[in-house]
């Protein structure tokens, strides 16, 4: 990877290819913080460039999709070149850009804080998890798609739903004192959750 000698505010690799989803960040950013930068690592050069009207908060890439988050929506892009825009949704202040990216679904934070918003990309299907009552504080996908979790600001439960009917599977309390949750995993088995 190219030393740039200037911040970056995201990073996102794709799998082991030699793409990697840039956003500029920091008091010296490389790139501006409103674009996503594909960068090939083979070529050492941008092979795309997506602008938005404001800060991009994160980015994240699969074989065929781009998935960007701002402050306010979500935008899905055909990795391509020039990208083509697939689709946007608009939802609840997201200052962490949570998303998560599947082979067939994205997920996202929905236009009430605490929903979840789960999107077939095939046919552009909506579903709408009521997970929470308070703001989203982290969510991931399991790898096969089939298992969402997510966790509140308030920190107290991690909830575990079922992709493809949106039904809770399970609740876990953390405890009952506030704390702050900065991510989740699932393990590739879909058995264990971190």
């Amino acid at each position: 990877m190219e030393d740039f000698n200037a911040g970056i505010g995201a990073a996102e690799m794709l799998g082991r290819a030699n793409y990697v989803a840039l956003v500029g960040g920091g008091r010296n950013p490389k790139f501006p913080t409103n674009k996503v930068i594909i960068w090939d690592d083979a070529k050492q050069l941008a092979v795309v460039t997506l602008e938005f009207q404001s800060q991009v908060l994160r980015a994240l890439l699969s074989r065929s999709q781009i998935l960007v988050a701002v402050l306010n929506s979500i935008s899905l892009y055909a990795f391509s070149s020039p990208p083509k825009k697939i689709s946007s949704y608009e939802t609840a202040d997201n200052p962490l850009g949570l998303c998560c990216l599947g082979a067939k679904i994205v997920a996202f934070p929905g236009r009430t804080p605490g929903q979840v918003q789960i999107v077939e990309i095939g046919t552009g299907n909506v579903s709408i998890i009521p997970a929470h009552g308070s703001p989203l504080r982290a969510m991931c996908l399991s790898p096969n798609g089939e298992i969402l979790a997510t966790a509140s600001e308030t920190g107290t439960l991690v909830r575990i739903f079922s992709t493809s009917n949106c039904a809770r599977i399970s609740e876990l309390r953390r405890g009952v004192d506030p704390a702050h949750i900065f991510s989740l995993a699932i393990a590739p088995s879909s058995t264990l959750l971190a």
